[in-house]
């Protein structure tokens, strides 16, 4: 890799892409704002991390890479370059969107109604996708949802798209973590994988009620119960609290999201399908989960 810098506030990473401002940093990355000088668009690049953990940060840019490679939607993040080979510093290229992350949005309080049941619609239905690819997210969170300007307000202030494959995985390659290590988020973690079960599509379908839950009230579902090993044992038998001011349309939807048994949960087809009707405004959400 070379990296020539420009000016003060910009360089060139490998000939082709201006490295601009700082946009984001978590523990495995920290991502930029960047021009694509061989096709003249913004893009976003996620330069991994060296150090300690450096090796374990590659491993899962390469799942990262390989499974988005495979999917194609407009509700999740598109990846288009990588360079991942060993002795070289590594990154993502990836699809820039300009807005807030659901996390933001919910730090300045609960998301109304209407706009909510367009956010949940569209993670649905890029979710759906995800599934039916094979594929489980395991880490639907806030801060992997990005929230991009809508061209038209139709649908919403914002379209909702899905970020952060790291810890994904292949249904049928569904553990890829020793017993005893659980990967994923614990606010948002399903009761099957805080038994450190192999997770399937219902997992996200769990998270995803959780997300919705918090971003609709303001509070989490399991705020209640605190942090910490015991917190998370009593959420293998607890079920998340849905405030009585919850809309009953909204208040079936959620908790048939976040059932405790996964086999009773819709999937993320029939949740689209009820966020639409949310979105229309019908009075009845249906849905064939038990």
């Amino acid at each position: 890799m070379t990296l020539e810098v420009l000016s003060p506030s910009s360089a060139l990473l490998d000939g082709r892409y201006v490295l601009q401002d700082r946009v984001g940093q978590g523990g495995t990355a920290t991502v930029y704002r960047a021009e694509d000088t061989y096709v003249g668009r913004t893009v976003a690049i996620k330069m991994l991390h060296r150090g300690e953990g450096a090796l374990r940060n590659a491993d899962r840019a390469r799942t990262e890479e390989a499974l988005l490679a495979s999917l194609s939607h407009p509700s999740l993040v598109a990846l288009f370059d990588a360079q991942l080979r060993r002795r070289r510093p590594q990154y993502l290229v990836m699809e820039f969107v300009d807005g807030p992350t659901l996390a933001e949005r919910m730090a300045a309080g609960p998301v109304p109604a209407r706009q909510l049941a367009h956010l949940t619609r569209d993670l649905a239905e890029g979710l759906a996708a995800v599934h039916a690819a094979g594929i489980v997210h395991r880490d639907v969170k806030p801060s992997n949802v990005l929230l991009a300007p809508r061209r038209t307000r139709r649908g919403g202030q914002w379209a909702a798209k899905l970020a952060d494959f790291g810890i994904a995985c292949e249904l049928d390659d569904a553990r890829m973590t020793s017993s005893g290590h659980v990967l994923g988020t614990l606010t948002y973690m399903a009761p099957e994988q805080l038994r450190d079960a192999d997770p399937g599509t219902a997992v996200d379908i769990f998270a995803l009620g959780l997300v919705m839950l918090e971003a609709l009230t303001g509070e989490a579902g399991y705020a209640a119960l605190g942090t910490g090993r015991v917190a998370a044992i009593r959420r293998l038998t607890t079920k998340p609290f849905i405030p009585a001011s919850v809309d009953p349309d909204w208040r079936r939807l959620l908790e048939h999201m976040t059932r405790l048994d996964p086999r009773e949960r819709p999937t993320a087809v029939e949740v689209a399908r009820a966020a639409r009707a949310l979105v229309r405004g019908d009075r009845r959400v249906e849905l064939s989960a038990a």
